[in-house]
């Protein structure tokens, strides 16, 4: 297991489903992995550490899983592609009971292209991938993703950049590129309708990078002064800058995970810190912690998002993706 994880990334799938007429609990673990020097992604039953299976992809891959846990995407920046691959598990609540379905991992044959994709969100049921070098986000739905039979509607920016799209209750939030320079983080985020017009003023956030979302809100970080909080209000999105409360240290939030169960959020903050936010909660927003040994100790600057978003999921945080 150590040989496979000392060069890959791993994202951890947890179900469990327990039948109370059968009283009959039922609980599979897999873990995907993609190769940092291959083009390949392999499954491991993490209960018994036996290889599954191996997938073939164009290229090294970050992965990311759906909330539902059906979907594992492997987004391969170099290679120009988002590949999708079923886990075999599903869930199914009955209310007084849950079904738990668990077949082979396979290759849906849904894959979504272009130049190099980036970030990769999903929010209200739909998936956002943000290819960097064309300007453009790819959205599409999970079940087209496991029927191999890929929807797709394009969001533009205004350039090609290091970009992100979050879908948000009909409408979609863009980021706005350095117009001067749009190789520059961006500036901005705007809201789109769904006939693709700009609906009111861009935030300004410069230095924009890292999103979340948890319950009905949503978040933006690489801010200078702040975040951008996204809500809905009168069923379309409504943005504003939360800024830092006086007597914060230097540093901003840059990326982030977002809570389910209870509506909170986690971002680092600078490169020692961790940041809890409560968007709700005023000039008492951001509650910091300091790890003791500095930068190196942090999972969220040594290992990455998707390590932590990997050791989250199995506590009190589940699914998120960036």
């Amino acid at each position: 297991m150590k040989n496979y994880l000392s060069a890959a990334t791993a994202v951890a799938l947890t179900i469990a489903a327990l039948s109370t007429a059968r009283a009959e609990e039922a609980t599979a673990w897999r873990l995907f992995v993609s190769d940092h020097a291959e083009g390949k992604v392999t499954v491991i039953d993490a209960i018994d550490g036996k290889v599954i299976d191996t997938f073939n992809i164009q290229g090294p891959a970050s992965l990311y899983r759906s909330d539902s846990g059906e979907t594992v995407f492997a987004v391969q920046g170099a290679a120009g592609a988002v590949t999708a691959i079923s886990t075999g598990i599903a869930f199914d609540d009955h209310g007084d009971h849950g079904d738990i379905d668990v077949d082979a991992p396979r290759l849906t044959g849904a894959e979504v292209t272009g130049d190099s994709p980036s970030h990769f969100v999903e929010h209200d049921g739909e998936f956002a991938a943000f290819f960097d070098g064309d300007g453009v986000a790819r959205v599409f739905g999970e079940s087209d993703a496991l029927k191999g039979e890929l929807e797709i509607r394009e969001v533009r920016a205004d350039a090609p950049h290091h970009g992100v799209v979050i879908p948000f209750h009909g409408h979609d939030i863009v980021s706005v590129p350095n117009a001067s320079d749009p190789s520059e983080a961006p500036v901005a985020a705007k809201i789109v309708g769904a006939d693709g017009k700009q609906i009111g003023d861009a935030v300004e956030c410069v230095g924009l990078h890292g999103e979340a979302t948890s319950g009905n809100l949503a978040i933006i970080g690489g801010c200078e002064n702040g975040i951008i909080v996204i809500r809905s209000e009168g069923g379309a999105p409504k943005m504003e800058l939360l800024a830092f409360a006086e007597g914060l240290p230097e540093g901003k939030v840059t990326t982030a995970l977002g809570g389910r169960g209870m509506q909170y959020f986690l971002g680092n903050f600078g490169p020692d810190k961790v940041s809890l936010i409560d968007p709700t909660a005023g000039k008492d927003a951001f509650a910091l912690s300091t790890y003791p040994c500095g930068a190196s100790t942090s999972p969220l600057t040594r290992y990455g998002r998707n390590s932590l978003t990997s050791s989250l999921r199995m506590a009190s945080f589940t699914r998120s993706t960036w």
